[in-house]
């Protein structure tokens, strides 16, 4: 197939004054992971079953191609068989056909989350629903025996699958049916208690469920969740140590970490929302090398997130001529390329689904990238401005002084932007 190269995704990155970083508390990690290995020859090593819920998977390949390594769970009414034949046209010779395959397979499938990975081994956090999903490695789109290649993985409750951020659902606690195309929901990232009946939820708008912020988890063990609240509709996000909440039009951060130490909490917030000039990458908080990062789809059409190390100095309109290159076809001026090394991150995830990676890249200077088609102009969603500068801090070596954690009251931060 046509490799997708580094050099091909304008983003705008938000200075967000008075960030503070979750505090941190000393806890005994919990690895509750499961390992995913790709080589050139299909995925390797995988899970028949996941637990419903959280799913954290640890993302690794020989390949010297890399994977594009989807996680997808197809919609109702439709066949795996036809989404295949759709991945196999999307990145074959004919781009105008390629271009409606690529808008057939967004009506069918959604994209729970996954990582793009060259050099780097990435660890990805996500909320899976009870049902039959697969895992599927785009670079095989064109390979032969395709179909033999994807993973089916089924996904089912279990006893230790309830989060610990739900743990105190009682009787009183109300679903809300949030609304298929809601660009504020977090219905993606919904969940729900053993004993709920899924079977007649439509995977694109399921319930979610509101945990009542004065009565505490009574769960013994470190929680690795929280609470995600977005224009009223409430989201679950994984692996992240900080609850975040819109008031009056912002996005804040409040509320008492659930666990971890410096070296896993959550370090950053990427959100991906349509605005007047197109559709833009948001940054908030300090990525850092080791420490995951939260990923918010927030537009209209499934997208990505990719850090990619830039040269010293690039600057946004650097990457604004590179890509504008890069998509202006042959009678384009040529521009040398910002890159100084390969891509890894996330794979794209639907409109209005959470997600988070996490991968041990060598700090400096980045560039937060996406290939995804814009599904409705064709073009690459960089090349029309998709795309922001960030630095990568170094890695934490030990948890935070106690003198050093923030009262939740007094730590607050708001991006001053809502999303269209």
């Amino acid at each position: 197939m046509r490799r997708r190269s580094l050099f091909v995704g304008a983003l705008i990155t938000l200075v967000v004054a008075g960030f503070q970083a979750p505090p941190a508390i000393a806890q005994p990690p919990i690895d509750d992971s499961v390992d995913i290995r790709v080589s050139s020859t299909g995925i390797t090593t995988a899970p028949d079953t996941l637990p419903a819920g959280n799913a954290t998977l640890n993302i690794s390949t020989d390949d010297p191609e890399g994977t594009w390594l989807h996680l997808i769970r197809l919609n109702r009414g439709e066949s795996l068989e036809d989404y295949l034949a759709n991945l196999r046209t999307a990145y074959g010779d004919d781009d105008e056909a390629g271009l409606e395959a690529r808008r057939a397979m967004a009506e069918s499938v959604q994209l729970l989350g996954g990582a793009i990975v060259e050099d780097i081994p990435v660890t990805v956090d996500m909320v899976v629903m009870p049902g039959r999903h697969y895992l599927v490695d785009v670079q095989d789109a064109t390979e032969p025996d395709l179909a033999e290649r994807v993973r089916p993985v089924d996904v089912g409750w279990t006893a230790a699958s309830l989060p610990s951020a739900l743990a105190n659902i009682g009787p009183d606690s109300r679903p809300a049916e949030v609304a298929v195309g809601s660009p504020h929901s977090g219905r993606h990232a919904a969940m729900q208690p053993p004993g709920v009946d899924t079977t007649d939820l439509d995977p694109l708008s399921t319930s979610t469920w509101e945990q009542r912020p004065e009565e505490p988890s009574t769960d013994a063990r470190p929680s690795r969740q929280q609470i995600i609240e977005i224009a009223g509709d409430h989201g679950i996000v994984f692996s992240q140590q900080w609850e975040w909440k819109w008031e009056a039009g912002e996005l804040v951060q409040s509320g008492e970490v659930q666990s971890s130490d410096a070296q896993t909490a959550s370090s950053a917030l990427i959100t991906i929302a349509d605005t007047p000039e197109g559709t833009r990458f948001q940054v908030t908080g300090q990525p850092t090398s080791g420490r995951p990062i939260v990923l918010m789809n927030w537009s209209g059409q499934h997208n990505e997130a990719i850090l990619a190390p830039v040269r010293p100095g690039t600057t946004p309109e650097d990457l604004d001529r590179f890509f504008q290159s890069i998509g202006g076809g042959a009678q384009a001026e040529q521009v040398d390329s910002p890159f100084i090394g390969s891509g890894n991150g996330s794979a794209p995830i639907s409109p209005g689904r959470i997600m988070t990676f996490t991968a041990d890249y060598p700090p400096g200077e980045y560039a937060v990238i996406s290939y995804v088609e814009n599904l409705e102009t064709g073009v690459m969603s960089s090349a029309e401005g998709t795309h922001a500068l960030i630095t990568i801090a170094p890695p934490v070596t030990q948890s935070l002084p106690e003198d050093s954690i923030v009262d939740s009251e007094e730590s607050s931060v708001s991006t001053e932007v809502e999303p269209s």
